[in-house]
């Protein structure tokens, strides 16, 4: 949808896919002109590996990024935490968020 102009972007924030979930439309849309990251702003550049996982930030033009990144940062910020074991939890309010972030500080 993005290689053919109906779509700017879309974005799969979550790190599950394969490459060969995404080469051949990763390859469609950059010979159409657009631009394929990761949410981190990084090319997607993945070795024929199929554990190997990945993000995806198809941008029909690059001049989205930043703007983009930035949106996402700002989500990530505010809806994910980070515990003391580096794995991510996804809340659905503020409020679950708080609450969780209460009790990793007390412990």
């Amino acid at each position: 949808m993005v290689a053919i102009g109906a779509l700017d972007y879309y974005v799969i924030g979550k790190e599950y896919l394969r490459i060969i979930d995404i080469a051949s439309s990763t390859l469609i849309l950059r010979e159409a002109g657009g631009v394929v990251k990761n949410i981190y702003g990084e090319e997607l550049d993945m070795a024929f590996n199929l554990n190997e996982r990945s993000s995806v930030l198809p941008l029909a033009v690059k001049m989205l990024l930043k703007e983009l990144l930035q949106k996402i940062y700002d989500f990530r910020s505010k809806y994910i935490l980070i515990n003391f074991l580096n794995k991510p939890y996804s809340f659905n309010s503020k409020k679950q968020f708080a609450q969780a972030s209460a009790s990793i500080k007390a412990s």
